[in-house]
């Protein structure tokens, strides 16, 4: 994708190329509150690259960037004409939050 889009230092997409442009569009990359959040991801990255030791900025790193842990779990779900690849259902990421096999953070 970084053929197509950047993301500029205040959290902007911009579209390198005509799709780029239209994934922008399409997507709605450039909402306010998506700039903001990744703006914050930019700056709290930025943070822990400057000091990976200091607790504060990797427990707020840990914070934003940690899974949900109400994942839903695709199992319970049938879809039309049965699922081609169930076996991708024991390495989702549910499953594998359940094994323990998860990182903390993504």
């Amino acid at each position: 994708m970084a053929e197509h889009l950047v993301v500029n230092d205040d959290g902007n997409v911009i579209g390198r190329t005509l799709l780029g442009e239209e994934l922008i569009e399409m997507l709605r990359l450039n909402l306010q509150w998506r700039n903001e959040r990744r703006l914050d991801h930019l700056l709290i990255e930025a943070a822990a690259a400057a000091d990976p030791d200091n607790p504060r900025v990797q427990a707020i790193r840990k914070r934003q960037r940690s899974y949900p842990s109400n994942m839903p779990d695709l199992k319970i779900y049938e879809p039309p004409g049965g699922n081609a690849k169930p076996e991708g259902l024991n390495a989702s990421h549910t499953a594998r939050q359940r094994n323990g096999e998860l990182s903390d953070i993504y």
